[in-house]
């Protein structure tokens, strides 16, 4: 269940979502979205996520959407504060970001080997790579 609770003012619009952010919740946002948001730029637009305790894949997409639209979300639970880390960081080159910081990792890692520094590891894949580069650097 969604409870959808919209407010304006000269200033700003304010949009209250309470529940689950899922199908098919997420077309009656949406619809609901479409019919009231203005996209005029000197109003601002804040969604309050406060009291949403889930959101599915339907409900990201909605929400990248309302973001890149202008909207400011608004969250104080730490889920949903991940998932809107993680709508505004995708679509920026976090991929080559991702694997830029994994090659520097995985150099500094090397160089640590090689020159003689203990690593300590705690996954079997990743101990099992620190043997092999000792192995092959030696």
């Amino acid at each position: 269940m969604l409870k959808i609770s919209f407010s304006e003012i000269p200033t700003e619009e304010k949009w209250i979502l309470e529940g689950r952010l899922t199908e098919p919740w997420v077309r009656e946002l949406k619809a609901s979205w479409k019919r009231n948001h203005r996209t005029a730029k000197e109003r601002a637009c804040i969604v309050d996520l406060n009291e949403i305790t889930f959101v599915d894949k339907s409900g990201e997409r909605l929400l990248r959407a309302i973001v890149r639209e202008g909207a400011q979300c608004i969250a104080s639970r730490i889920y949903i504060k991940h998932i809107l880390e993680n709508l505004t960081t995708k679509g920026k080159g976090s991929v080559l970001n991702r694997l830029t910081g994994f090659f520097f990792a995985a150099v500094i890692a090397a160089f640590a080997v090689r020159f003689g520094a203990q690593c300590i590891a705690t996954g079997v894949y990743v101990k099992h790579v620190f043997e092999q580069l000792s192995l092959r650097l030696r």
